[in-house]
Order: structure tokens, then C-alpha cells, then sequence
């Protein structure tokens, strides 16, 4: 019963539409959260608007720096950390608590790569494995965001028609 009414909406183009199944069937329209957040930052005063640029432009100018320190995490886990549990392992003379103790560290271990791995993949599925996609931009949404927050200076020119002199006029906002 409430499928043709649904069919109906999408065929007009409804977005995030959803039949919710209970005693009585009905037709819930979801509201698009990503079409709601950015009305709320197209309409928001100034200081937040620029606000919230800010710290995406810091975000992406920042971006290849936290790449690079995933990836030091990574190899530190990697390469020191999980070779001295190994050589530990292979060559160390110790009693059934110590080893219990060395897989906690290696369990630990593992679990702190495997939370840098989680964070480098999504840096990189937002950065599309370029950690300098945006930088350039970013950079320079930062420098007019200082442009257009500080004080303009407009010089307006008004031709007198009866004298023929141009004044100048100074319009600071």
C-alpha cells in the first residue's frame, strides 16, 4: 500500500525517503544531513562561517605532517618496538608470567599499528593518497579569510557633474 506513494516521491525526486514497516505502514522523509549542515554554515554570521574554514584549511595545510607522523608511528611499531618483542622472544630466558607479559606488549603493539593503520587509511581516502591535495588552496582560503575579515579601504570616486571634479571618498568597513 505504501509502496506506490514511495514510488510516487522518488519519482519526483525526494531524497532519503524510507518505508518504515510497523502496525501501519507509512512513509517517513528523512532530512539530508549534509544538505542541513551546509545551510547552517552558508547562513551562519561571518566569525563562524570563517571559523569553520579555518580549521578545515588548518586541517589540510596541516594534512601532510599528520601523514608523516602516522607513518612514523607505523614503522616505530613496526620495526623497533615489534623487533625487540621478537628478539625477546626468540633469545630471552624468562618464566610463564614474563612471556604473558610479552604477548600483552605484543598485543599492545598491534593494536596501536592497527589504530595508525585505521588513521592512515582514512587520511588517505580523503586526501586520494596525495597528502598535498588542498594545500595550495587551503593556504590561500587562509590568506583571504584575513583579507576579508580585516579592515577594507575603498577609494569611491564621484564625478561632480556641475564643477566636473572628482572627490574622492575614503569607505572603511
Amino acid at each position: 500500500m505504501a509502496q506506490p506513494a514511495y514510488d510516487k516521491l522518488i519519482k519526483n525526486g525526494e531524497k532519503n525517503l524510507e518505508i518504515v514497516d510497523s502496525d501501519e505502514i507509512k512513509i517517513t522523509i528523512q532530512t539530508d544531513k549534509w544538505e542541513d549542515y551546509a545551510k547552517r554554515i552558508a547562513h551562519a554570521d561571518n566569525k563562524t562561517f570563517y571559523q569553520k574554514v579555518e580549521k578545515v584549511a588548518s586541517f589540510l595545510i596541516a594534512s601532510p605532517l599528520i601523514v608523516e607522523e602516522i607513518r612514523k608511528e607505523i614503522s616505530q611499531e613496526d620495526g623497533v618496538v615489534l623487533q625487540d618483542i621478537l628478539h625477546t622472544v626468540e633469545l630471552g630466558d624468562y618464566n610463564k608470567d614474563e612471556g604473558l607479559e610479552l604477548l600483552g606488549d605484543l598485543r599492545s603493539s598491534r593494536q596501536k599499528r592497527r589504530n595508525y593503520k585505521d588513521k592512515q587509511e582514512v587520511m588517505n581516502m580523503l586526501l586520494g593518497g596525495d597528502e598535498n591535495t588542498g594545500l595550495q588552496h587551503a593556504m590561500d582560503a587562509l590568506d583571504k579569510i584575513k583579507e576579508v575579515t580585516s579592515s577594507r579601504s575603498y577609494q569611491y570616486r564621484i564625478q561632480n557633474s556641475n564643477k566636473n571634479i572628482v572627490s574622492y571618498y575614503n569607505l572603511n568597513k
